[in-house]
Parts: C-alpha cells; structure tokens; sequence
C-alpha cells in the first residue's frame, strides 16, 4: 500500500511537519520531563527508551487510515524541535480531537495558540471537519486558555473523568464546531488579522457611530460602537477596522514579572508592570500604544476590574482598541494579571 503524503504547516513562528525516527532523543527528552505527563492524559512517565520510536511509528499508518494526523513543532528557523499537536479524526462523524504538549522550557510563548489556529485552519478547511473538541484537566487552566484563545466554547466539566497518579481527575471540555470557526474567521479578518478572499460588509453604525479614528500616512484605526455605543442590530458591539496595515505584531500572554523573575504583590503594581512589558515589545516593533487594534486582559478574579478599568483608561488615554476582560485562572498563582494584544503599522 503507497504511504500517503503528510502535510507541513509554516506559521509565522513555526514550522508543523511530520515526526521523523531521528526525532526520538527530542521527544524522550522533552516529554519526559515529568510536568508535561502531570499535565496530560497519554504521556507515560518516567518516558523510557524506545518509546518514542515506537509513538512516532504509529503515525504514518494512522494517518493512512485517515485516523491522525500528528505534528512535531519546530521553532522557524532554528530547527529545534518544541512539541507535539495533532488531531485524533473519526471520519465517520467528521470531528477530531485536538492535542498539545510543548517542552517546559517553551512555555509562555503562544506557541500552542499559534500552532493550534493553524491545525483548526486545517482541519477545518483541508479535512472537511465539522467538530474539533478539546480537553485540559480542571487543575490546568493554562490550557484551557489556549483553547479559548483558539475560539473554542467551553462545553461542561466531566467530574472524575479520569485517574492520573493515583488519583480522580476533573475534565474540563471545550469544542468549536465548523460554523463557528468560519464566523471567528470572518470576524477576525474585519480587524485585518488574517487574509480572506473577501470581507462582508461592514454594518452602519447606529448611535455616535465611528467615535474615534486615527490616521497616518499609510495606516487607519476605526474604533466602531465603542464606549458601549448601539450595534445597528440591538446590543453592545464593539470592532476595531484597520485600512492599509502592512505589518501585524502578535504579543502573546504578558505576565507581570521582571526580568530577573521578580512578581509585585500587589494589583496594580502587577497590571503597571504588564502594560511595560507590552509598550516594550511594541517598541521593539518600532510601533507604539496608538498601533494596538485588539487587547485582551486576563483577571484572576472580579474584584481588580474597576482597578484595571482605571489603569487602562490612563494608558491608552483616547485610544480605543477593541476590548476583552476575561475572570480566569492564571497559570501561576501569585499573578493577578496578563495581557496579550495585536497591533498593526
């Protein structure tokens, strides 16, 4: 039987390509560092030899069969291998479950966001999928963010779904379904994030309407329903419109730590540092605050919101990019906050 060809995905910071033999060593050591097992279903630790060898040899014949489709992850353009992600498909009901793991020493980095969107992308497009679900163990939230991240809707909590280390463990569960992925993607591409063949056309504004705008030589910001301003449909609506964008910055997850590993206690000393640490990736963009398009703050609880409100109303001052505060667990304890944001010049 002829082995059929296994695709590669590049993204702006990766490369997704099939596993080779020669990558095993990678995968013994990465994997076998027992907090990627801790955190995952199927990783056996400790991670002895030969069972790399004998994972990845499973993935040409499943992929055959039409049953997997497995990447490694690898960093453009070092080469070195990071992760692992894929999808575990049953053709019959068109939907695929989605899996991760990346090495602990690239974590922090967006890495299993931006792999992720492009496996979804494919699964969606190239295999004709109609579902892609997801699952993190309840005491991974870190997880669970990227599949937020991804778009995914958080579908219920499976109490003591399964047995890690001696112990029951509660499953949370997510899934997107191929309508929603598309409706994502065109959102998505109104606010110049991605390429689409075509956008649909913009809803006029009720109420103020466009009630901030910035322009330069080559570039515009539309700031549409802001401030709580009427969709003209009914409800709260808020986009932001980019015209002329030749560059797009992703800042992935900014965590308020110093570079010597330092955390403040407080709040707000946190969400201060955090917005430095954002103003010093977008100056190594050569951009600044103005060139952000989309901003999204991650609370670990309701009670820094008026807080928050207050520090991001003195950063941003009239600029008003589109908004997200999300309640959620943080992946270390002693951060109050992270934010991640998109920008454009």
């Amino acid at each position: 039987m002829r082995m059929k060809k296994r695709p590669t995905i590049e993204t702006e910071r990766l490369r997704l390509r099939p596993f080779r033999l020669s990558d095993a060593n990678d995968v013994q050591r990465l994997a076998g560092d027992k907090a990627i097992a801790d955190t995952t279903l199927n990783i056996p630790h400790p991670y002895d030899d030969g069972m790399a060898e004998e994972w990845i040899s499973t993935h040409q014949p499943k992929f055959d069969a039409g049953e997997l489709l497995n990447f490694a992850i690898v960093l453009k353009p070092s080469g070195n291998l990071i992760g692992a992600i894929g999808l575990i498909i049953v053709p019959s009901f068109e939907r695929a479950e989605l899996g991760y793991w990346v090495g602990r020493q690239y974590w922090k980095n967006g890495y299993c966001t931006e792999a992720g969107r492009a496996v979804l992308q494919y699964g969606f497009s190239v295999l004709k999928l109609n579902r892609i679900h997801a699952s993190h163990l309840t005491r991974n939230p870190a997880s669970g963010r990227v599949m937020q991240k991804l778009g995914m809707e958080h579908e219920g909590c499976a109490r003591q779904h399964e047995k890690r280390w001696g112990r029951f463990e509660d499953l949370e569960l997510y899934g997107i379904i191929r309508e929603q992925w598309i409706r994502n993607t065109e959102q998505a591409s109104a606010v110049g994030l991605v390429t689409a063949p075509a956008l649909p056309p913009l809803l006029p504004a009720a109420g103020p309407g466009v009630i901030h705008q910035i322009s330069g030589a080559n570039l515009t910001f539309s700031s549409i329903n802001s401030d709580r301003a009427p969709s003209a449909l009914g409800g709260y609506s808020q986009a932001t419109l980019v015209e002329n964008a030749n560059r797009t910055l992703f800042i992935s997850g900014q965590i308020p730590e110093t570079l010597e590993g330092d955390t403040p206690v407080e709040f707000e000393s946190q969400c201060r540092l955090v917005w430095k640490n954002i103003e010093s990736q977008l100056h190594a963009a050569n951009m600044g605050i103005l060139n952000l398009i989309k901003v999204t703050i991650f609370l670990s609880s309701r009670e820094f919101a008026e807080k928050n409100s207050s520090i991001r109303r003195e950063i941003l001052g009239d600029h008003r990019p589109a908004l997200t505060v999300i309640i959620t667990g943080i992946f270390d304890e002693k951060w109050l906050v992270e934010i991640e944001a998109y920008a454009c010049a």
